[in-house]
C-alpha cells in the first residue's frame, strides 16, 4: 500500500514455549535484533505452535513473495 516492503516471518515453537509470554518477549527481541543486523528490515514475527506451516514437499520453500505480479 504504502510502497514500503513489509517481511512477516513465521515461526513455530512448541507449545510450552507460546504460552510463556515473558519468554517469548525476550526471544522476539532477540530474534528481530539479529535479522536487524543482517539485513537491515524489521520483520513482523509470528510465532505458531508446531505443525501449524504447511510442509513442503521436494525443494524447501523458503520465501513466500507476496507482492503483485505487476511489480
Amino acid at each position: 500500500k504504502d510502497g514500503l516492503k513489509k517481511l512477516l516471518i513465521d515461526i513455530e515453537l512448541p507449545i510450552d514455549m507460546l504460552n510463556n509470554t515473558e519468554g517469548l518477549k525476550i526471544l522476539e527481541s532477540e530474534l528481530l535484533q539479529t535479522i536487524r543486523s543482517y539485513i537491515t528490515v524489521s520483520p513482523k514475527l509470528n510465532f505458531v505452535e508446531i505443525g501449524t506451516l504447511p510442509e513442503v514437499q521436494g525443494k524447501a520453500k523458503r520465501v513466500d513473495d507476496r507482492r503483485p505480479k505487476d511489480f
